[in-house]
C-alpha cells in the first residue's frame, strides 16, 4: 500500500510530442534485439513529469513489444501513485491528468474510489502535527516490474549496457532498514563513481553504481512511501534494483539477499 498528506492540488497542462526519428532501426535497450527498435522510449515515462519538467528526460530506443508492455504498466502507476506522492508535482498530476486516465478505466476508477472510502488514517511522525493520509491498496508486482525497466533502461542511458533477461538476473525490492543501509553505504563509498539523476526537480530521484559483475540501482518516483503492514513496518520510499549476469556466484548471493531482505510480498 502507498500513502500521502493531504496537500493543495495544482493544475498543470499535458502536451505529449512525437518521437524521434533518430531511434528507429537501433537495437532495443531493453531486449538488446539488432535493428527492432521502432520508437523512443522515455526511460520514466512523460506522464509522470509536469509539462515545464519534462525538457531532459532520458530516451532509449524501444521495440514495439517492449515498449507496449513497459507502456501498460506505466497507464497504472500514472494513475495510482499520484495519490500517494509526497511531491508537490503529484498533487498537480492528480488534479490535471488522473482525472482523464480513470475516465478511460472504469474498473480502476472503482477500485480507488472505494480504497478511498475506505482507508483514511491520521499519522503523526517525530511529534509533528497529526496529518490525515490517504492510503491506497497497490499491485507492488507492477510497481517492482516497473523499477526493473527503469533500471535497464538507465543502465543503457548511462554506460551503453544490454541487460537481456535471457542473461542477467535483475532484482527489484523495496528493503528492511537494515539491507537498505547496506546499499546505500555502497553509494556513499562510491563517490563519484555512482551516477545520480534528480529529474522534475524530485519527481524521480536516482543513483546507480556499476561493480565487478554487477550493478545496482536506489531509485523512488514522488517520494511515494509503500509499506507492507502500517501498523508494525515503518514505510519506505526507495526502491533498489541490482543486475548481474546469471550463473555468477554474485547474481545468486544477491537474489538471496533480496530475496530475505525485502519489505513485502505483496500489498495488504
Amino acid at each position: 500500500m502507498l500513502s500521502s498528506p493531504v496537500g493543495r492540488l495544482m493544475v498543470q497542462k499535458t502536451v505529449y510530442k512525437m518521437s524521434s526519428k533518430k531511434y528507429r532501426g537501433k537495437t532495443c535497450a531493453y531486449c538488446a534485439v539488432p535493428n527492432s527498435s521502432t520508437t523512443a522510449d522515455h526511460v520514466i515515462a512523460r506522464g509522470f513529469f509536469l509539462e515545464n519538467q519534462r525538457g531532459n528526460l532520458p530516451q532509449v530506443p524501444a521495440c514495439a513489444l517492449c515498449n507496449g508492455e513497459k507502456s501498460e504498466l506505466e497507464h497504472y502507476l500514472m494513475t495510482v501513485l499520484p495519490f500517494g506522492g509526497r511531491h508537490l508535482d503529484a498533487s498537480a498530476n492528480l488534479a490535471e491528468q488522473v482525472p482523464r486516465r480513470l475516465a478511460k478505466n472504469s474498473a480502476l476508477a472503482d477500485e480507488l474510489r472505494r480504497a478511498l472510502r475506505s482507508r483514511l488514517r491520521l499519522r503523526s511522525v517525530n511529534g509533528e502535527p497529526w496529518i490525515q493520509e490517504t492510503i491506497l491498496p497497490l499491485n507492488p508486482d507492477k510497481l517492482i516490474a516497473l523499477y526493473r525497466w527503469i533500471a535497464i533502461g538507465l543502465s543503457y542511458e548511462h554506460w551503453n549496457l544490454s541487460l537481456p533477461l535471457a542473461d542477467f538476473v535483475i532484482s527489484a525490492a523495496y528493503l528492511m532498514p537494515n539491507m537498505a543501509a547496506m546499499f546505500d553505504a555502497v553509494f556513499d563509498q562510491a563517490g563519484q563513481i555512482a551516477v545520480h539523476g534528480n529529474l522534475g526537480d524530485g519527481t524521480f530521484i536516482y543513483a546507480g553504481f556499476q561493480g565487478k559483475g554487477f550493478s545496482l540501482w536506489r531509485m523512488s518516483i514522488y517520494g511515494v512511501e509503500v509499506s507492507g503492514d502500517p501498523r508494525s513496518q515503518p514505510p519506505v520510499s526507495n526502491c533498489y534494483v541490482f543486475s548481474a549476469p546469471r550463473g555468477t556466484n554474485t547474481a545468486i548471493y544477491l537474489a538471496k539477499m533480496f530475496g530475505e531482505h525485502k519489505k513485502f510480498d505483496r500489498a495488504s
